[in-house]
């Protein structure tokens, strides 16, 4: 019918960099969703990817090579910040479902939890290490949350 349009029945997301005002694409190769999250100095950026199960993992993206980002064991993972160092803060949810913070500094992972919380996620850190993000505690109420 003339004046209709279809729309989609599936919604993909495209990850993005804007430099000097041109917008590049990012999308992790194979992935059916692509979400840049993070950024630092040297144009290394972070994310979080989605593949054919829906299932969320992380990816760092330097020198136009990506790299997957996946916290052992995890049943997903999403990296959403990246200081000058290259340590990456993020987040994953573990086989039970629960949702605990991480930090990728060194070629390892460290688990960051706010004590007593439910869920703790991680979403920035800078280049004195210091990180911030969110966590859920015990009343099912959300706070952020700023620690080194």
């Amino acid at each position: 019918m003339p004046g209709r349009s279809s729309v989609p029945t599936s919604f993909i997301e495209h990850g993005f960099v804007s430099t000097g005002g041109v917008f590049t694409s990012i999308d992790f190769p194979g992935s059916t969703s692509t979400a840049a999250a993070g950024i630092n100095a040297a144009g290394d950026i972070v994310g979080a990817w989605t593949d054919s199960t829906t299932t969320s993992h992380g990816f760092v993206l330097r020198g136009g090579v990506f790299t997957p980002i996946t916290f052992p064991l995890a049943k997903s993972t999403v990296a959403f910040g990246i200081n000058d160092n290259g340590d990456i803060a993020g987040f994953y949810r573990d086989a039970a479902g629960n949702t605990h913070g991480f930090l990728f500094a060194s070629g390892a992972f460290s688990t960051v939890d706010v004590a007593g919380a439910r869920d703790t996620q991680l979403t920035r850190i800078n280049n004195e290490g210091l990180v911030t993000g969110a966590f859920i505690d015990a009343l099912n109420e959300e706070h952020g949350v700023i620690g080194q």
